[in-house]
């Protein structure tokens, strides 16, 4: 039979190449004809009788490994990358939690729903699949309909459809209920009570720890080709990214990613997306009521709720969230001023160290407790509704390590004799609950949050642009987060195993951990002759320096200020001072050429701005604390001689700082910040610690998400659908009701309704297992033996 058409085939290409055009046409049907037929003749199937007896009628195979037909009765098993997402909808289904699923996923636009969207995300984090959405939604066409009807929908939607509904999310609604999305609907209920989940302080209190942080992704834009034939050009970037700070990363924009984690269990309880930095302290204080609502949830004190967060959440606007919500803080400090203070370094003098707990990894740190300190908020500091931050009073542990390395600056913390000291700051937290070196090593556990993020990456592919609507992309990565989530909950329950926790170990402090002290070394003649000779070289480099800064008035005062003043009649320029017309100082900024044009820049003091009365006559910004800047055109020269006057100056800054070993500071004198003394308070009490050592969560995440994925690897799912008569179709041009004809907003019952399951199309299910019992999250359906 292949020869025959080979040889047909052969004879009409050879006489289409002879043939006039019509005929050629002509014959050009007929071979796509004959091939479309041969095509169709080999994909009959044809029932092979060993087979017979194992299909139960839905499947028709010709010869082993042969693929499905799909029939009446419906197709064949799923495929393997298709049962962990057809396992969670089953789960979903059986346990009753569609319902509250549909309540909380919503996106305001007609066609699918949010909830339908939601699902089809779930299914395609569960499929291992490493391709994008588009892609996916092209390998399961064939199913759709099997999966979606097994959670009583009729089509899984086309990524068009996805595309558009992402497209539309608003932040509104897609962040509202989201703890009861992670939690509740996953069914995680179990593992946040289990206590082997939760940290024991050493008087035997459990506390919940969450990790929060901030993630950054670059985003690279390429080059585009500009002209006079070709359009404007538009960057796609920017409607979801902007300039940032990217740290080691490569990128021209960035976007931004908050991340609330349950440190015991390893579940998400949220997560936003935001451009370029985002909203730091917004996301914060969200995360900081995920808290407070996680604990209202459980029937759980805040008092013992700990956030754990770097060093950019040791401010005062972080501290005062947590101390007027009622939740423990544990963060890094970048307050390091505190330790050039007299009163402080007599105390860490005789303070009592401690070594921190280590696994090894790093150098041998030792822990003090400093005591209480207030913190005032910066002058630039303030709340989103423009009041001022109050001082706040925090606990201060201070730690130390010898570093061997001869660095002669610390990485973090400060640089002193060789030894690299760090400050950690603490909100809810006494001493008799958490020890200095308890509390150390409790801040430092949070590194299990960065290994996550890398199986975050490697599982699920969250860094995947899915939308260039962030609210959209927020929708999907909760998708992500949800899967994690349901993954370890099953995972969990499909141990069943009984855990009793170990009663807690008495506290000892061994020899081992007693204070650590550095010897004082006597001083030779020469090191003394030394420390003279430095100490008179800086006093001269000071007094060079006091020179070089009474240059700027001569050189601002060569500015021809009549002329550059012609448009502001109401400005003057008394010397050596730029005064504005509320009788206000404008310091000197900077001189700068901008786009070749020289300029001089001055700067109104911070906070002046805000209540003056010619605020609305002098700029149009919004801003509660707006800060004017004035640009004074000049000559090329009077810039130049600026410019080289700021440059020596900061050289012997960079100098004088260096020799004294203490950091830069900025590069106008009028801006260097000077630190005020901070209210301390030792504490000498060192007896508070409780009997018992501190106890941290032992849980195995990736196991149970691992034990989870194994669970679903050998089932194959038969699902059947009953196809209902085809009801007659409604005239095209006449409208359903009322309605219908006005364009009415759909309430959120009828944008469901219009993807739900018919009544009449009943799915059947059947799972075939390799031990010949049903998986233990559905005992309810029928099963079989795999074949």
């Amino acid at each position: 039979m292949r020869v025959i058409v080979i040889v047909i085939v052969i004879v009409i290409v050879t006489v289409t190449v002879i043939l006039r055009e019509p005929d050629r046409n002509f014959l050009c049907f007929l071979l796509e004809f004959v091939l479309v037929e041969q095509k169709r003749r080999r994909s009959a199937f044809v029932q092979s009788p060993e087979r017979r007896h194992k299909t139960k009628g839905r499947c028709n195979y010709v010869g082993i490994g042969a693929r499905c037909q799909q029939k009446k009765t419906g197709l064949g098993p799923l495929p393997d990358w298709l049962n962990e997402g057809a396992s969670v909808l089953l789960w979903l289904s059986e346990q009753g939690v569609l319902e509250r699923l549909e309540a909380l996923v919503r996106i305001n636009r007609t066609g699918y729903a949010g909830f339908d969207v939601f699902l089809t995300f779930v299914v395609y984090f569960a499929t291992h699949q490493s391709c994008g959405i588009r892609e996916f939604c092209g390998k399961v066409r064939r199913w759709r309909r099997e999966l979606a009807a097994l959670v009583g929908r009729r089509l899984v939607p086309s990524s068009a459809s996805i595309s558009r509904a992402l497209k539309s999310a608003e932040f509104s609604l897609v962040r509202s209920g989201v703890l009861e999305l992670l939690t509740s609907c996953a069914g995680t209920g179990r593992l946040l009570e289990w206590k082997t989940c939760q940290t024991w302080d050493t008087q035997g209190q459990q506390y919940h720890v969450f990790d929060f942080d901030h993630t950054s992704e670059g985003v690279l834009q390429r080059a585009l080709p500009t002209g006079e034939a070709l359009p404007a050009a538009k960057r796609r970037g920017e409607r979801y990214a902007v300039a940032g700070y990217l740290g080691r990363k490569r990128g021209d924009l960035k976007r931004t990613r908050s991340s609330l984690q349950h440190a015991g269990t390893g579940l998400w309880l949220g997560g936003r997306v935001g451009k370029g930095n985002s909203d730091p302290r917004g996301d914060f204080e969200a995360a900081v009521a995920t808290v407070r609502h996680f604990c209202a949830m459980l029937d759980w004190s805040s008092r013992r709720a700990v956030i754990r967060g770097d060093g950019a959440f040791g401010s005062v606007p972080y501290l005062s969230a947590c101390i007027e919500s009622g939740v423990c803080l544990v963060s890094r400090s970048q307050r390091y001023d505190l330790l050039e203070q007299t009163d402080v370094q007599s105390r860490l003098a005789e303070a009592q160290w401690y070594a921190v707990p280590s696994s090894g990894t790093e150098p041998q740190r030792s822990a003090a407790e400093l005591g209480m300190v207030t913190l005032p908020a910066s002058e630039k500091t303030y709340r989103a509704h423009g009041t001022r931050y109050e001082p706040v009073q925090v606990r201060v542990v201070v730690s130390r390590f010898q570093r061997s390395d001869g660095a002669a600056q610390a990485s973090h913390g400060r640089l002193i004799d060789g030894f690299q000291y760090e400050l950690f700051v603490s909100v809810g937290l006494e001493p008799s609950a958490f020890p200095a070196a308890e509390l150390v090593s409790m801040f430092f556990q949070r590194t299990a949050q960065e290994n996550r993020f890398a199986q975050e990456d490697r599982e699920l592919g969250l860094q995947r642009l899915f939308s260039e609507n962030p609210a959209g992309q927020e929708f999907a990565m909760l998708a992500g987060l949800f899967v994690w989530n349901f993954r370890i909950a099953r995972g969990f329950e499909l141990a069943d195993e009984e855990h009793v926790v170990p009663p807690q170990k008495p506290r000892t402090v061994n020899q081992a951990t007693a204070p650590e002290r550095v010897p004082d070394r006597p001083e030779s003649a020469q090191q003394t002759k030394s420390a003279t000779q430095k100490s008179e070289s800086i006093n001269t480099q000071k007094v060079q320096l006091a020179e070089y800064e009474k240059h700027y008035p001569h050189w601002l005062s060569r500015i021809d200020w009549k002329q550059a003043l012609r448009r502001r009649p109401d400005w003057q320029w008394t010397g050596d001072t730029l005064i504005c017309p509320a009788k206000q100082e404008m310091r000197y900024q900077g001189a700068s050429f901008d786009h070749g044009k020289p300029k001089v820049r001055f700067r109104a003091p911070p906070t002046t701005c805000a209540s003056c009365n010619l605020r609305s006559d002098c700029m149009s910004s919004v801003a509660p604390h707006p800060v004017k800047t004035v640009h004074i055109h000049t000559g090329r020269k009077i810039v130049e001689g600026l410019q080289e006057l700021t440059r020596n100056c900061q050289e012997l800054r960079t100098t004088i700082n260096l020799a004294s070993q203490i950091p830069p500071c900025m590069p106008q004198l009028e801006y260097r910040r000077r630190h005020q003394e901070l209210a301390f308070a030792p504490d000498d009490d060192q007896t508070k610690a409780g009997p018992y050592a501190v106890y941290s969560p032992l849980f195995l995440p990736a196991q149970a998400r691992k034990l989870w994925r194994e669970n679903t690897e050998h089932i194959e799912f038969y699902i059947t659908l009953s196809v209902p008569k085809t009801p007659p179709r409604r005239h095209r041009l006449v409208a359903a009701d009322d309605a219908h004809r006005q364009h009415r907003r759909l309430t959120w019952h009828q944008r469901l309704q219009w993807n739900r399951l018919h009544p009449e199309e009943r799915p059947s299910i059947e799972l075939h297992t390799p031990t010949g019992r049903p998986p233990p999250w559905a005992p309810e359906l029928a099963f079989a033996p795999a074949a």
